[in-house]
């Protein structure tokens, strides 16, 4: 196809921006591929095909266009970059948004994510193996690392982009490869201070680092209960890892699938400033992808309801819903145990209460240190009790009075107010007593555990109800702090 046969196929459209601006949009569609290119009016068009044509000669003009695009969406770089990619729905929304978190770096926000996915789902083909090379071929000054449990997976990330980059970066992006550091573990941008760098994650990272770090399984599958080996990665990601992240705007991303509660996704989603993101092989509820609950992730790839059934069957529901679901089981504690536990749905819980109480631990103030301020909507219909609302945040004490007012306003029925008087009990209860009225002061002669330990046989006897999936999403998690309980990081 000459230069002329594709101007005369090509299909010039007339947009409106969002300010009324009319824009003019070049369009060729292939099969199975569509290449756009926004340029502002006509005469820049044929100013963009000239000087393609004048590049590379008639017959590059169309890939002249994919690699504009390439530079501007993340999801054109993967399909310029690997011919069998297929345009998987998860790829897709994976691909929006690392365009967002790519383009909030580069105005000098700091995003930390984790992202938990099942195994063998496309994680690394589609972040680890492209997202570096597109990052730096971008930003031609900035500086990533990547690593992973060992030297040799976190290498053959860096080969992955530098061959990579080795095609694209002078097509895409008119930079080249420097010719001092080049080889699977380091390589850098000529004439630019920009590099790869890839080690595992217990290797040779200090001195390196970037506005984009990716920690890409940290753990081989064997090693995740070991508790010597997470402490570890742990130790490493936050003294040797951490120190190394830009301070004009960076991206640390933790992807790892799940496999123990406690392991680093896990520690690290309770605390401040990190956005977890857990994309389970079946769709819950809330699915973050917008599936409906039930559907799997990808079925494009084979990988339906049937490759479900087959991993339950050959893993056993623990492990699958541990590495496919992104929820780690735990079985068992000291003083509860999982099956105690019955669930109410929307049409067997009860339309009236014999009694209805919140009951509030108050933490002294708000910190990353700090505990949590704990209250719960309970109510009574003889034996059986039903947890109707939680609330566990870390609060000062001015969101305490709003929270309580709000949970009042929502449970007028629960009069009785139960409060610790300690911590910020005292002032809760002083402020809110003659605004909500219903307030008592409690102050515990037992321990914690041993207050529990009475609950026991509620428990045990089938007279405790949590509301189910539907009703809460994470009750699951609500579930695994009981049963951690006294061992885990808080005990509210």
């Amino acid at each position: 196809m000459n230069a002329h046969e594709l101007t005369a196929q090509a299909e010039l459209s007339k947009r409106n921006d969002e300010k009324g601006k009319e824009l003019t949009y070049f369009k060729r569609v292939q099969p199975k591929k569509t290449v756009k290119l926004k340029i502002k009016n006509e005469e820049e068009y044929e100013k963009y095909i000239d000087s393609a044509i004048e590049r590379g000669g008639e017959n590059t003009v169309l890939k002249a266009l994919e690699h504009s695009l390439a530079r501007d969406d993340y999801l054109a770089w993967i399909q310029l970059t690997t011919p069998s990619f297929i345009p998987t729905r998860l790829a897709m929304w994976l691909s929006n948004k690392v365009n967002e978190w790519v383009r909030a770096v580069e105005q000098g926000k700091h995003l930390r994510i984790l992202l938990s996915m099942p195994r063998q789902h496309g994680k690394s083909m589609v972040l680890t193996e492209r997202l570096p090379s597109w990052f730096v071929g971008r930003n031609p000054d900035k500086k990533c690392l990547l690593t992973a449990y060992g030297a040799d997976l976190a290498e053959q990330f860096g080969d992955t982009n530098r061959r990579i980059a080795m095609q694209y970066w002078k097509k895409v992006f008119d930079i080249n490869l420097s010719t001092s550091q080049n080889n699977k573990a380091h390589f850098g941008v000529d004439k630019h201070i920009g590099y790869i760098h890839s080690s595992g994650i217990d290797g040779a990272i200090a001195g390196y680092g970037g506005a984009l770090v990716i920690i890409d399984d940290p753990y081989k599958p064997k090693e995740a209960d070991n508790p010597n080996i997470r402490e570890i990665v742990s130790q490493s990601f936050r003294n040797t890892i951490m120190p190394t992240v830009d301070g004009l705007g960076s991206l640390v991303l933790v992807i790892h699938t799940r496999f123990v509660e406690n392991d680093l996704i896990g520690e690290l989603s309770h605390e401040a400033g990190w956005e977890y993101i857990n994309i389970p092989c079946v769709a819950e509820i809330n699915d973050p992808i917008g599936r409906k609950k039930g559907e799997p992730l990808l079925p494009e790839i084979g990988k339906g309801i049937q490759f479900v059934n087959d991993m339950i069957a050959v893993m056993g529901k623990r492990n699958f819903m541990a590495q496919y679901q992104g929820r780690p089981f735990i079985d068992n504690g000291d003083i509860m145990k999982r099956d105690y536990f019955k669930f109410y749905t929307k049409n067997t819980l009860p339309e009236k209460f014999d009694e209805v109480v919140q009951s509030w631990d108050l933490a002294n103030e708000k910190g990353s240190s700090n505990d949590y301020t704990a209250g719960q909507v309970w109510g009574r219909v003889g034996a059986n009790h039903y947890l109707l609302k939680r609330i566990k945040k870390k609060m000062d004490i001015n969101e305490i009075y709003a929270t309580i007012k709000a949970i009042s306003n929502a449970y007028p029925l629960a009069r009785k107010k139960l409060v610790e008087r300690r911590a910020s009990g005292y002032a809760v209860i002083n402020t809110l007593n003659d605004i909500v009225g219903g307030f008592k002061g409690i102050e515990p002669m037992d321990s914690k555990v041993q207050r529990v330990r009475a609950c026991v046989p509620y428990l045990e006897s089938g007279n405790i109800y949590l509301p189910c999936e539907e009703l809460d999403g994470t009750i699951e998690q609500f579930m695994n702090e009981c049963i951690r309980f006294p061992n885990g990081a808080n005990d509210d």
